[in-house]
């Protein structure tokens, strides 16, 4: 064909027929993958940048550019295809399930490279890969080293105890081995440190290029639920730096994410149809001072303190990056060992801490196994880390404060909202502390329903009555009730 030959649109997709095939994947989007048995399997979006610049290949080859309105014509005869074929695929991006088990992960490089991990074995894998992963514009491949893995190398980079270094490490091997599917439960990494301690360089250069190497560095955190869905859901981590403070309405909102959850709106230019945002992501908050406050929320955190470095160990940020080139490699094959024992080991597990992130206990107990530690002993620092975590948000919030005052004092109460709320306001005028108690007993009752089962897991039993007169009882254990 000539230079001259008019390309339609039309033929354009046609042509496709043999490269591609036209699907919906699990969210109704239309997608093309791609066909070719001699490489791994892609998937591009249909209207998106990539497969644009597919069409816009294809139609140079037979001779022609096309104009936007002709380009626009090709993508929508594609997603008709796409909804005609019935054809339903799950398609993901960076870490997907493999099918016999284990998971597969796209490195992302100019090869479609994966690694499988399945049976114990980490494996690269150039072709054969049915499995299609579509790629967020913004990522970058993954540095994996093909001979070595070294966890310790990590702690180069991390001045935290021994003990949050452990948590950190299962953070991150949890985290990369949980694909995006219904059933997956995101743990929340809360980094704590005064500030030139390192956040934020931790986060950039190396939690993003150990989970998912993209070019969408650290964050400032969201405004609101729509902008947290659009900074998470091409993503498998996202960063959030210097947070100070968390309203209920965003802590709701971080739930979601973790659990997966979806956000609706009215598309731009249309009156009825729907945009629908997915939340689902693993998510990483930095800041001085703790600011998780809401007890639904702290359940699904993990947080890690920083330390200071010793003056002798600091050096140039030229010398880390450089350092870290060199690094990271052999510390992402060792996370995928560690992975790759991990799966051995979970249908032989001893769950001894059930806490609320049930799968991340389960990833710890099989990591005690393939460590070598006695059983319960990750799980027990988890659960530990986890109550402390919780009796500081108690503290932190007004009335959890309150309540934990006033049952060092009373063992055993039962009364009235009205009452308990009254003696509450009288406690803290007589200490003369600043109250910040909800201002009537019905915001008062809901505030504590809300905080009581973090109560329970300080020993603090409170129980509401459906009577008439609604009673509250409110009755100390004695200990922690775990």
């Amino acid at each position: 064909m000539t230079l001259n030959t008019i390309v339609s649109s039309k033929q354009v997709s046609t042509g496709f027929e043999e490269r591609f095939q036209f699907v919906l994947n699990q969210h109704g989007k239309p997608y093309a993958i791609t066909n070719d048995s001699s490489s791994n399997c892609i998937a591009y979006e249909i209207g998106g940048k990539a497969f644009n610049d597919i069409i816009q290949e294809t139609a140079f080859e037979g001779g022609k550019l096309l104009k936007r309105n002709e380009l626009d014509e090709t993508n929508s005869i594609c997603k008709l295809k796409a909804r005609r074929s019935g054809k339903i695929v799950n398609i993901f991006s960076r870490v997907a399930p493999s099918e016999g088990g284990g998971i597969e992960i796209d490195i992302g490089d100019e090869k479609n490279t994966r690694v499988k991990i399945a049976n114990g074995l980490v494996t690269l894998i150039e072709d054969g890969s049915i499995i299609p992963f579509a790629r967020n514009p913004n990522s970058r491949p993954m540095l994996v080293s093909h001979s070595r893995g070294d966890i310790k190398l990590l702690k180069k980079y991390l001045r935290c105890s021994d003990p949050d270094f452990l948590m950190l490490t299962a953070f991150l091997a949890y985290t990369i081995a949980t694909p995006k599917i219904k059933a997956s439960r995101f743990l929340f990494l809360v980094l704590l440190g005064d500030s030139g301690l390192g956040k934020s360089s931790i986060c950039d250069n190396v939690i993003i290029p150990l989970v998912d190497n993209s070019t969408v560095g650290i964050q400032s955190f969201p405004k609101n639920e729509k902008e947290l869905g659009i900074a998470t859901q091409n993503s498998h981590i996202a960063c959030f730096d210097n947070v100070r403070h968390l309203s209920t309405s965003m802590s709701d909102s971080l739930c979601k994410l973790s659990t997966g959850n979806s956000l609706s709106s009215r598309k731009l230019y249309s009156d009825d149809d729907q945009h629908v945002t997915h939340l689902h992501s693993a998510v990483v908050l930095n800041g001085i001072s703790s600011f998780v406050t809401e007890p639904d929320l702290a359940q699904r955190c993990l947080t890690i303190e920083l330390k200071p470095m010793a003056k002798e160990n600091r050096k140039s940020d030229a010398q880390m990056m450089s350092d870290l080139e060199v690094d990271l490699p052999i510390i992402f094959r060792g996370l995928l060992e560690l992975i790759a024992g991990v799966f051995m080991q979970l249908p032989n597990v001893e769950v001894t801490n059930p806490e609320r992130m049930y799968d991340f206990v389960r990833f710890l107990s099989a990591m005690e196994k393939v460590q070598g530690a006695p059983d319960g002993v990750y799980q027990g620092l988890y659960s530990s880390k986890l109550h402390e975590d919780q009796m500081a948000t108690l503290f932190d919030d007004p009335l959890g404060g309150a309540m934990m005052k006033f049952c060092s004092e009373h063992s055993y109460w039962q009364g009235l909202p009205q009452e308990l709320h009254a003696s509450l306001h009288e406690m803290y005028r007589s200490n003369r502390f600043i109250s910040g108690l909800p201002t009537n007993p019905s915001a008062f009752s809901k505030r504590l329903r809300f905080i009581s089962a973090n109560l329970l897991k300080q020993g603090i039993r409170v129980e509401f009555g459906r009577a008439k007169n609604r009673l509250i009882t409110i009755e100390v254990l004695g200990g922690s009730n775990d």
